[in-house]
């Protein structure tokens, strides 16, 4: 009895790894299934969509520790084969020599700061003041010809406690619509950044749809704005909607990316790039797409999955 109990013992031992790997193989078979049609649904959704027609702009600054020199900037930009890059504030470099290392590497500006400090300050809301403005915009807007940036990012003040806000308003607008004569004899725009009420509660203009108002009553070809998705993501989010208002009546110039939390690389926080991406595609946006933001756990990882989410390779 004992020897055909151990018999029987085998003999399901064997049936049941027949059954396992039996099972084994069915699972990891249906795996692969189930992986080569999502592969085939990522493949068909890309190829219903139009071409993606914007340009990848690295940042100088936020993309890099802050121990790189300015050719070892220049030369992962370079690297990654990206033709453009964007930078902040332009005082931090030497123009000359930022100059003609993206000449040799055949780099252009996409954007830079176009007010500085003044632009967070006392702006265009404060009387008396805009001299100070246009006359430091006008510096900006000879660097950006330097660099053949075409875009400078801006902004126009706190708002003033002890001035009445439709003063401030007006000033804001007669401003910006001599800035933008400035900007039209260049043949650059100046970009309006709404910022967010989280960081900056006390700027002037918060929101996308501030941002819309101002440019319209502005009306001006060369004031634009530009669409800064963290910070709009932090001050109204809606952001499917104001893009397609924004690009529908041709307010932005000008797409600026970075997810929330943390202000990293795409598809690092809560923002659905990859339907924001697709939504650029449809909505055809031919311009630069700013990369200010830090990326995790470098550039290079970071840029190539911003391509691969941004529907470019």
């Amino acid at each position: 009895m004992k020897n055909n109990t151990n018999e029987n013992n085998l003999f399901s031992q064997k049936v049941d790894r027949k059954k396992f790997l039996l099972g084994a193989g069915a699972l990891a078979s249906s795996m692969l299934m189930v992986n080569a049609e999502k592969k085939a649904k990522r493949k068909n959704e890309n190829t219903s969509l139009p071409e993606a027609k914007f340009t990848l702009a690295p940042h100088l600054h936020a993309s890099f520790p802050k121990t790189y020199s300015t050719k070892e900037r220049v030369e992962a930009i370079a690297k990654v084969g990206s033709k453009v890059y964007q930078i902040g504030s332009p005082q931090k470099f030497d123009v000359d020599e930022l100059k003609s290392l993206a000449d040799d590497y055949g780099l252009r500006c996409a954007s830079l700061a176009g007010t500085g400090t003044i632009g967070f300050s006392t702006g265009l809301t404060v009387p008396g003041k805009e001299k100070l403005y246009l006359d430091y915009f006008t510096k900006m807007v000879n660097i950006a010809k330097k660099l053949k940036a075409v875009n400078l990012v801006s902004f126009v003040g706190k708002k003033q406690k002890d001035i009445p806000w439709d003063k401030q308003y007006k000033q804001i607008i007669s401003g910006l619509k001599k800035a933008g004569d400035i900007a039209g004899e260049a043949g650059v725009y100046l970009t309006l950044e709404p910022l967010n009420r989280v960081k900056h509660p006390k700027m002037t203009v918060l929101t996308a749809q501030e941002g819309f108002q101002i440019v319209r009553e502005v009306n001006h070809p060369h004031v634009t704005l530009d669409f800064d998705i963290y910070h709009i993501q932090l001050s109204e989010g809606n952001i499917t909607n104001n893009l397609r208002e924004g690009l529908k009546d041709k307010l932005i110039q000008f797409v600026e990316v970075g997810d929330v939390p943390g202000r990293n690389q795409p598809g690092t926080g809560e923002i659905n790039y990859k339907h924001i991406f697709n939504e650029l595609r449809r909505l055809e946006y031919k311009g630069f797409i700013g990369m200010e933001h830090f990326p995790k756990p470098d550039f290079e990882t970071a840029y190539a999955q911003i391509k691969e989410l941004a529907g470019l390779q």
